[in-house]
């Protein structure tokens, strides 16, 4: 399937013989490990690798004329064994001088660096802090309105969206498969000189199930027994089918002289659902010397399921569906001290650091080292 859309994408856009194509790519080279043998952290353990960060994109943009494009995005990433898939496929025309109407397999705008969130060269870091950008998905097929204007000094960027998304999602780190059906959203931001304000929303109807095959089976007989015993309220808070999620944030961004800050605030909940009710924040400093530019980052992320009293059941049974609601319970804190250096007018050497303290304990606790080239082309 993945061959197919890749062809029927590359042929559409390579086989409009009056089109004007632009090609255009960017690729991350990322080695990194931590520092102990019993720490896992971001896909790396204790030996060395180059799968988890680096990937390799290529862009094709035909012009159509007349306000008409249309933009693939084809991605082989190492945490996917260099699979190549079809990333973005969309059409766009511009209804005028402030309206662009996009249409096909988008980039939800969750974030100020959703746009390029995969061209690790567009920002300081050598990721993206992962307390909150490290989202279940960031893509939906749909439809997306983007207006850009002004009001004085101040230039406003305003994108609408509404769409569906069908496929792998991972919430907290669980291996599952999901559906958001009427996603709506809308983000917005405002920039005058040095400084970027900005905020977001959306909601959608969420589905639900883990991957994992035991997982299920036990889910399903716990349910089956709550509802057994009459307890309906907390056997739909078992399953994940149809319900209502949210998600909303906020974010800061300064680029002042050489002075770089940005922070950013974000909050994801899914209505009588297992999916744990999560916020995520970062804060983020950097300082230019040039061609290098070291910063530091603080990170604060926290997950924790909608629990409903089990007082009243059985202690096997309040223990059973105790355990199913700690499966998402998650509380971390996140030190980051980087470095980038521009050693090329289309790549950039960086090295980054990464402190990760589990809150809840010491069992997820990890240091990790990783190093990378980003470069455009």
């Amino acid at each position: 399937m993945k061959k197919t859309a890749l062809a029927l994408a590359l042929a559409t856009l390579c086989g409009q013989a009056a089109a004007d194509i632009r090609f255009n790519g960017f690729a991350s080279i990322v080695a990194g490990q931590t520092l102990s043998s019993d720490e896992t952290a971001l896909g790396y353990d204790d030996d060395l690798s180059f799968k988890p960060d680096s990937l390799f994109a290529l862009q094709a943009m035909a012009d159509l004329g007349e306000g008409l494009t249309a933009t693939a995005q084809i991605m082989a990433k190492g945490a996917d064994d260099y699979d190549a898939d079809l990333e973005w496929a969309y059409i766009s025309y511009a209804l005028n001088d402030d309206w662009k109407l996009h249409a096909g397999k988008l980039r939800a705008p969750l974030f100020r660096y959703s746009a390029f969130l995969d061209v690790g060269y567009a920002y300081t870091w050598l990721r993206p802090p992962q307390s909150v950008y490290g989202v279940p998905f960031n893509t939906i097929e749909g439809i997306r309105l983007d207006n850009t204007t002004f009001f004085g000094d101040w230039e406003s960027n305003l994108k609408l969206y509404g769409g569906s998304y069908d496929g792998d999602i991972s919430p907290n780190g669980v291996e599952g498969s999901g559906e958001l059906k009427n996603a709506l959203g809308a983000s917005w931001e405002m920039t005058r000189d040095w400084l970027s304000l900005r905020g977001t929303y959306a909601t959608a109807k969420v589905t639900f199930a883990p991957n994992d095959a035991e997982s299920q089976q036990q889910l399903g007989a716990l349910v089956a027994q709550l509802q057994g015993l009459g307890l309906t309220d907390l056997a739909d808070g078992m399953v994940t089918e149809e319900d209502r999620g949210t998600f909303w944030g906020l974010g800061l961004g300064i680029d002042y002289q050489n002075l770089l800050f940005n922070a950013e605030f974000t909050h994801y909940q899914v209505d009588d659902a297992l999916i744990p009710e999560t916020d995520g924040w970062y804060a983020s400093i950097g300082y230019r010397f040039d061609s290098v530019t070291p910063y530091y980052s603080y990170e604060k992320f926290d997950a924790k399921a909608d629990r409903k009293s089990t007082a009243n059941l059985p202690a096997l049974l309040a223990g059973a569906v105790n355990a199913v609601y700690d499966l998402g319970r998650s509380e971390s804190t996140t030190h980051t001290l980087g470095l980038r250096w521009d050693f090329h007018p289309s790549a950039a050497f960086k090295l980054e650091y990464n402190q990760i303290e589990d809150d809840l304990g010491s069992t997820e606790d990890a240091k990790l080292i990783s190093a990378g080239i980003d470069l455009v082309f």
